[in-house]
């Protein structure tokens, strides 16, 4: 880089401050490139702290959920579980709390959006295939339920309820 001249002006207005020009002059790309590295760096750890803050957020908002699931509360677990995915849109655990809640509450199609939506963050989570299936199985679906009790017992073969669901 060549040397730079930096002008200060007052606030709000293009003249120069005081009629005259004030200089800085940099000989070296090493200050530019100093300063562009500390701006990123500080760029770089406040979006680390955003996102690190948007899951403890997320992760209270589960906690509360089943607070509220412990007292029979499930549309306010619900409502938690929704607030909870607003901050974190990956938070398996608000999805599959949700969709427990939703089963409790005989929303059999929202129950088995939230257990799609867990085994699309994590297909090796046997639980939601086992109650999908059984979801799947109350609405008369019973391909759709082979097939995820199939996907359960493939994940691992131990797992007696996938067995009795697949029949």
């Amino acid at each position: 880089l060549h040397p730079e001249t930096i002008v200060v002006s007052q606030p709000g207005s293009n003249a120069p401050r005081k009629g005259g020009r004030v200089s800085v002059t940099t000989n070296s790309s090493r200050v530019v490139h100093s300063f562009v590295v500390a701006l990123w760096t500080l760029c770089w750890v406040s979006q680390t702290a955003l996102l690190q803050a948007r899951l403890e957020t997320a992760k209270s908002y589960v906690e509360r959920g089943n607070q509220w699931m412990k007292k029979g509360e499930t549309e306010r677990a619900i409502a938690d579980y929704d607030l909870a995915l607003q901050f974190s849109a990956d938070a398996k655990s608000a999805y599959y709390n949700r969709a427990i809640a939703r089963q409790l509450k005989r929303d059999l199609d929202g129950a088995i959006s939230d257990f799609t939506q867990v085994l699309r963050l994590d297909p090796r989570q046997i639980e939601s295939y086992v109650n999908r299936a059984a979801l799947f199985y109350q609405k008369r679906e019973f391909a759709a339920s082979i097939a995820d009790a199939t996907n359960a017992i493939n994940v691992n073969p131990n797992i007696a309820e996938a067995w009795h669901n697949r029949g």
